[in-house]
């Protein structure tokens, strides 16, 4: 397999980690402060074997990282890259939708 094939297998793979509302909203939630899977189930109205599954995965994908504190396991992001990846993501989307707006409105002016 080409070299170039290569770092778009892995960048899927790393874009298929983010592939999940729940996950998105975790990792904004982290931006913010890190949680234990008891807050998140909490904060998110989501059982908290979900919430682990998805922890796992966002974990397993290098986006999050875990600290011991006493009996609980907390989360934090692994980097502030993801913040920032994040907000680039929702600027991008709001262009997006003001561009299909925009082409919305000339189809309903034509």
């Amino acid at each position: 397999m080409p070299e170039g094939n290569q770092v778009h297998l892995i960048k899927a793979a790393f874009l298929k980690v983010l592939a999940h509302p729940l996950r998105l909203r975790i990792l904004e939630l982290l931006g913010q402060k890190e949680q234990s899977v008891g807050q998140f189930a909490q904060m998110l109205s989501v059982d908290q074997p979900t919430v682990s599954r998805h922890l796992g995965i966002l974990k397993q994908g290098g986006l999050v990282t875990t600290r011991q504190d006493g009996a609980s396991v907390i989360y934090r992001l692994q980097n502030e890259e993801t913040v920032q990846l994040l907000q680039q993501l929702t600027e991008l989307l709001k262009r997006k939708l003001q561009v299909d707006q925009e082409l919305l409105k000339s189809v309903e002016e034509s």
